[in-house]
């Protein structure tokens, strides 16, 4: 599933460290970032989508908060399911450490996507989004909201800062995956070619999974069968 949520998570802690980074205040930002890529990876699969069905709708991800324990069933992961929600512990943890009063309850992210499996055959189309605003406080920033903005406007496709004292940040940005795969079912586990490993539960109408090994998702995912 080449860790594709792993990434977006990533770019939005990158925007929380760079906002109480002392490097703000000299102009100085990040060599490199994300600012709404697309691309594919791993090995060539079958598995792909019904131009009959409707598109699948938008879900909601958590990433501040504190993930609920996974438990895996097994089961059969064969069929097509759409991403309904997904949860990633608070990526902004570190940057709370060093500024406690940032604000990132308005930052929003969202995935449209669909995992396809079919035989051995596992492929992933999906996009990610990530929107609104994060506040970043006078003590982290000294007020240099245009130097905030310019300095880390590789980490978005989109941002702007505005402010005297506290900045306000708008962001914005969008990662598109298109994916394929093969995969082997062991008991309650997933491994895909790529070496990665997540535990799974199929629960009907449902699907969750988990990833279990060193390189793979994070988070906890959910996804409704078509």
């Amino acid at each position: 599933m080449h860790r594709y949520f792993h990434v977006s998570a990533s770019v939005l802690l990158l925007a929380a460290a760079a906002a109480c980074s002392t490097t703000v205040h000299d102009g100085e930002g990040p060599s490199s970032g994300s600012s709404g890529s697309s691309g594919s990876s791993g090995s060539s699969g079958s598995g792909t989508p019904d131009p009959s069905l409707p598109p699948p709708s938008t879900a909601v991800i958590e990433v501040a908060g504190t993930c609920a324990p996974f438990s895996a069933c097994g089961g059969s992961p064969e069929g097509t399911y759409d991403y309904t929600s997904g949860c990633v512990d608070d990526v902004f943890a570190s940057a709370r450490e060093t500024c406690p009063s940032l604000d990132t309850t308005n930052a929003k992210v969202t995935a449209v996507g669909s995992l396809y499996f079919k035989d051995s055959a596992l492929s992933r189309r999906a996009t990610v989004k990530i929107s609104g605003s994060i506040v970043v406080p006078a003590a982290c920033s000294a007020g240099q909201c245009a130097a905030l903005a310019d300095a880390y406007k590789s980490a978005f496709g989109s941002i702007s800062c505005t402010g005297t004292t506290d900045c306000v940040c708008t962001i914005e940005s969008e990662e598109t995956a298109n994916s394929a795969t093969t995969f082997t079912v062991s008991g309650s586990n997933v491994t895909t070619a790529d070496g990665e490993t997540y535990a799974f539960c199929d629960k009907g109408a449902t699907l969750e999974y988990s990833g279990r090994s060193a390189g793979s998702e994070e988070g906890v995912w959910t996804l409704k069968r078509r």
